[in-house]
């Protein structure tokens, strides 16, 4: 496959969405540092699990996910 071809489609998936125009919002970004004191690894779909009823019990719309179908924004509107 053509390289152009790669970063043209690469472009369109992940940069030119950032560029639409948005609604007057107050963009508020939450990390959860996530480590199992076991020191073993992160049980991803605790993780998974944790996210959906974080969205689900403060009532954010999802507004994308990842390309496994996860949850990577959401937004809460009180208007």
């Amino acid at each position: 496959m053509n390289q152009e071809i790669i970063d043209e489609a690469i472009y369109n998936k992940y940069i030119a969405p950032t560029k639409q125009k948005k609604d007057r919002y107050i963009g508020i970004e939450i990390e959860m540092p996530i480590v199992n004191l076991d020191k073993k690894a992160v049980d991803i779909e605790k993780v998974l699990e944790m996210s959906n009823k974080f969205q689900n019990t403060f009532s954010f719309e999802v507004c994308s996910v990842d390309d496994n179908g996860q949850i990577n924004s959401a937004i809460y509107s009180w208007i």
